[in-house]
């Protein structure tokens, strides 16, 4: 094989190389017309071995689908006036029942934002199926420097208040184009300027959930400031009723759609705070890994200590734990032990019974004779297992049927 050309890079010679060995269609360069390798770039030499007659496009070299934001309707917002783009994201989060009854508009369009400011979240997370978190999002407008702050912690034992709020006033900065910056703020500002073009019929309320974050909520520097609130989701009918309480879920959601606009990672690793701490026996004892299925008397054992937790009400909080060691979802029949399936229906109808003697507390006292004389009347017909459990949720103490009860 011959040299590459005096003045060739490495580059070049592994581009012949590759087109010796890879099979071509391209036409080979006719004899006697030599072709000069100086000066030319990686795409032309390229086009050179393999014949190609339209420019290479070249592809970025790491293009994975999970760093691509998928496009979102919140992205108009920012290109927008700032009043429309407030009106419009209301009126996006009118619910269904109400879209095409109300029609939103701002109050006043000659209102003037302030020239610098802030909005900011210090947020607790609700998630009851993950390790309790806390961070904070701050977006700074100022027409020098704008950027957003943000912080996540994961909170593990007991840790004290101020080492909580320490780490999470450890925030990371991101710097922000003022215009952005701007435009973010002045949405969120002018939403308590959005109202309906006519009077509403009805008053509508945001719906939550048990999973929903709460925490404080400010605008600066002319407010609102809500001091314990729940980020919930936006409420379109609830800004147009002025409510107070509302801005927070907007806030969130167009903080977070910035956020993924501009390319910014969630925190890997997540800072952990605190250290994870045992409050009793039975806490440690769930760390022991369960004894080999062929030691039977040992999984017995096992067994026994793991239902006694669920039979205990001062252990509820490792029920769930407990519940996933006893009956995996991967395998719900692993342990083919009674004790468990009552351990679990007693779990069930004590917190049953908990619920039904706040209610049946909030009766009048007619009520509740009434009741009571029912359950009695239960005794003499044949329902065995629930008259036992409304017996002994209601009725521990009274007398036999026969006998009267005092009124």
């Amino acid at each position: 094989m011959n040299k590459p050309a005096r003045g060739a890079t490495p580059r070049t010679a592994i581009v012949l190389l590759a087109a010796y060995l890879l099979p071509s269609s391209a036409p080979a360069q006719p004899p006697g017309q030599p072709v000069s390798l100086k000066g030319k770039s990686n795409a032309e030499l390229v086009q050179l071995i393999t014949g190609a007659t339209k420019p290479l496009v070249e592809k970025p070299p790491y293009d994975y689908d999970e760093d691509r934001v998928a496009p979102s309707p919140l992205d108009r917002l920012w290109e927008m006036d700032p009043r429309d783009a407030a009106v419009a994201f209301a009126t996006d989060y009118i619910s269904e029942t109400a879209r095409g009854s109300v029609e939103l508009r701002i109050d006043d369009r000659n209102a003037t934002p302030p020239s610098s400011g802030e909005v900011g979240l210090r947020w607790f997370s609700g998630n009851h199926y993950a390790a309790p978190a806390e961070g904070i999002k701050l977006l700074k407008y100022d027409r020098y420097r704008s950027e957003l702050l943000l912080s996540e912690v994961e909170i593990e034992g007991r840790p004290s208040k101020e080492e909580v709020e320490e780490a999470v006033m450890k925030t990371d900065s991101h710097p922000l184009r003022r215009l952005v910056a701007k435009q973010t703020y002045e949405i969120l500002w002018w939403l308590r300027h959005v109202r309906p073009a006519t009077p509403m019929n009805s008053i509508s309320s945001g719906s939550s959930t048990s999973n929903d974050d709460f925490g404080r909520f400010w605008i600066k520097p002319d407010g609102p400031v809500s001091e314990q609130t729940i980020i919930s989701e936006p409420c379109g009918e609830c800004i147009a009723q002025g409510d107070g309480t509302s801005y927070q879920g907007f806030a969130d959601t167009l903080i977070r759609r910035l956020v993924e606009r501009s390319g910014i990672k969630r925190r890997y690793p997540v800072p952990k705070v605190g250290k994870h701490f045992d409050p009793d026996e039975d806490a440690r004892f769930l760390h022991d890994p369960p004894p080999e299925g062929t030691d039977s008397e040992a999984v017995k054992r096992w067994i026994g200590r793991l239902v006694d937790i669920l039979r205990n009400p001062e252990r509820q909080y490792l029920y769930s734990d407990v519940m996933d060691m006893l009956v995996p979802i991967s395998d719900p029949l692993r342990y083919p032990d009674e004790r468990i399936n009552d351990a679990l229906l007693d779990v069930l109808h004590r917190g049953r019974a908990e619920v039904l003697r706040k209610e049946f507390a909030e009766l009048s006292a007619a009520d509740q004779l009434a009741f009571r004389q029912f359950i009695t009347w239960l005794r003499t017909v044949d329902v065995s297992f629930s008259r036992r459990y409304l017996e002994n949720t209601f009725t521990p103490h009274t007398p036999r049927p026969d006998v009267l009860l005092e009124r």
